[in-house]
């Protein structure tokens, strides 16, 4: 690949970073034990990254108006990243995680123990410091607007393009859901979303990196065919992706171990002969699957097309909407091109698809 040719696909794929979505977070008026209601906060989140990681300042500010819970946090360190996540091979339902820690239970919570919250104020580096070893609680958010929960385990970005694919017509019309609504709720944690709570040494941080890196993972071995890979990335490389999510970071983190990704090629686009594709069609769990990077019945490229036709033979009977990264590409568009800029920090390529008996459905919900 020419010099000129990584360079673009450098550039794409670091606007793709930048994304981000502007968010309204409220506290939830059932998770309110406070006299004082705070006002909500406006903030400019990125899509790649998890609503856990990109709202923690904003949750620990509500929580001060919130029933008191006793939910350990610790940051994820050098340890927690060596950790053995070992690899089966075996392609998983992402909703499926059998390491999920059990549910919450709001009945132990208390509303008497918590005083009254405060106003946000900048924080001294030995305030921000006590932060991160302080509590972190147990915590789910839902969308104002329809009051869908929402999945915690899925990027930013991937949650906001299933609302309102289900609201608006085409993609340019997103903008009319802006700013995007949420609540963040202490109590309750719904049965629809996979649990998320602290136990024993296992917080909530911690959980939410295991599922990152399990992810990572799985696309690692669907790309490469073989466990190796994803078995030599070290605590350091660990780390290095896992900062990168946290600050956003493409140019320090994935792009610089992209070769160490790529199987050790010097060329950091190489691709092996196959992408790792997830999947999300309606409201169901997303599944995973490689596809080859070229189309084996005309020696072209597999398209957008290809792969719908076949994973979803029976799609085209109806109509829908698909998109990537908050963008409906041209269903004639090369997947494995598509990859190279627009994968996820886990390297999986992201497509949505919203049936019209989906947005059939959302629609008498609402109404």
């Amino acid at each position: 690949m020419s010099t000129s040719s990584k360079n673009a696909i450098d550039e794409v794929h670091r606007t793709n970073w930048k994304g981000a979505i502007p968010v309204v977070i409220s506290l939830a008026q059932t998770s309110l034990s406070s006299p004082t209601t705070p006002d909500p906060i406006h903030k400019l989140i990125p899509r790649n990254s998890y609503m856990h990681i990109a709202l923690e300042h904003e949750i620990r500010f509500f929580h001060n108006y919130a029933p008191f819970s006793n939910q350990a946090f610790r940051s994820v360190t050098q340890s927690d990243a060596g950790e053995d996540l070992e690899t089966t091979g075996t392609v998983v339902n992402q909703e499926g995680n059998n390491d999920s820690p059990p549910s919450c239970n709001s009945n132990d919570e208390s509303s008497n123990d918590r005083p009254a919250g405060k106003e946000i104020t900048a924080k001294t580096e030995e305030e921000e410091e006590s932060e991160k070893n302080a509590h972190f609680p147990t915590c789910w958010f839902e969308d104002e607007v329809t009051g869908t929960p929402l999945r915690w385990q899925l990027f930013i970005g991937i949650l906001y393009d299933m609302l309102r694919m289900k609201q608006y017509e085409s993609c340019a019309d997103s903008y009319r859901m802006m700013p995007w609504k949420i609540r963040v709720h202490f109590t309750s944690y719904p049965e629809s979303i996979l649990p998320l709570n602290s136990i024993g040494q296992d917080d909530i941080m911690h959980h939410v990196f295991q599922h990152y890196l399990n992810s990572l993972k799985q696309s690692l071995y669907l790309q490469h065919k073989t466990n190796r890979i994803a078995k030599n990335l070290n605590k350091k490389s660990h780390m290095q992706l896992w900062e990168g999510i946290k600050m956003s970071l493409w140019d320090d983190a994935f792009h610089e171990i992209a070769s160490e990704l790529n199987a050790g090629d010097d060329d950091n686009y190489a691709i092996v002969d196959q992408v790792p594709i997830r999947l999300l069609v309606d409201s169901q769990p997303a599944f995973s699957r490689p596809c080859k990077f070229s189309n084996s019945d005309n020696d072209g490229p597999t398209t957008i097309e290809n792969v719908l036709r076949d994973w979803l033979p029976n799609l085209f009977e109806r109509e829908f909407r698909w998109c990537i990264q908050g963008i409906q590409i041209p269903i004639d568009y090369s997947v494995g091109e598509l990859w190279k800029t627009m994968c996820h920090p886990d390297r999986f390529l992201y497509i949505v698809v919203v049936t019209t008996d989906e947005i059939r459905r959302t629609s008498q919900i609402d109404n």
